[in-house]
């Protein structure tokens, strides 16, 4: 069975994730696999939910929402695939996810776009 970590196929020229690398127990392993899977000049899109860096930064109506989701959501989803992985939550900020592609093996990570809710990371190879 195909997964997030196995899904079949190479030389794609756009994979996108929309608010999920944050809610995956390896999300690394995940981008890692990505990143195989795309062509040479291909594009990681990941949309993720618009979270400052700083606990500071998330202090506002739209990140007290998305901390609490996270805690009651994402975070224990992400505990039960990997115990011991990242567990990123709704949280992670542009530095943490820009960190995690690069982690993955991506040389060239950018915020392509924000809105109030959303971030939209470009990730190349």
């Amino acid at each position: 069975m195909a997964g997030p970590a196995n899904f079949p196929g190479t030389g794609w020229d756009l994979i996108a994730c929309f608010d999920a690398l944050h809610d995956l127990g390896d999300p690394v392993g995940v981008a890692a696999h990505v990143l195989r899977a795309l062509a040479p000049d291909g594009t990681f899109m990941v949309v993720e939910p618009r979270a400052g860096d700083s606990l500071e930064q998330n202090i506002n109506p739209v990140g007290r929402l998305y901390l609490a989701s996270s805690t009651m959501i994402c975070m224990p989803v992400a505990l039960d695939q990997a115990p011991e992985g990242p567990a990123l939550g709704a949280q992670a900020g542009p530095a943490r996810l820009t960190a995690v592609l690069h982690e993955a093996g991506f040389s060239r990570v950018r915020v392509a776009a924000e809105s109030p809710f959303n971030l939209v990371l470009e990730a190349r190879p």
